[in-house]
């Protein structure tokens, strides 16, 4: 899973920027809701899920969940139709 993630412009969303930028913090642990999924072997592989909510932390649930890296800039604001479009280009 990847994601792109805006903090608020808070102290609370400023000091978790300066906990992640000092390496306080380096993961993110996601909630979610499972919708579809698949088998390979012994790994359930999520296809679809609802996400409920991510937090950041120093110990994730998923040792994958790795922050990749800050960028300062705001991100633009993707629609509902574009993503999905690009998911049916991955065959999700």
């Amino acid at each position: 899973m990847f994601g792109a993630f805006e903090l608020a412009n808070t102290p609370d969303g400023d000091e978790a920027l300066a906990n992640v930028k000092a390496g306080v913090v380096d993961a993110f642990s996601v909630g979610f809701r499972p919708i579809r999924d698949r088998r390979e072997g012994d790994v359930i592989v999520r296809v679809e899920a609802a996400l409920l909510e991510v937090s950041l932390t120093g110990v994730p649930a998923y040792l994958g969940a790795q922050i990749a890296g800050v960028r300062a800039e705001s991100l633009a604001v993707v629609s509902r139709s574009l993503a999905e479009a690009r998911l049916a280009l991955m065959d999700w």
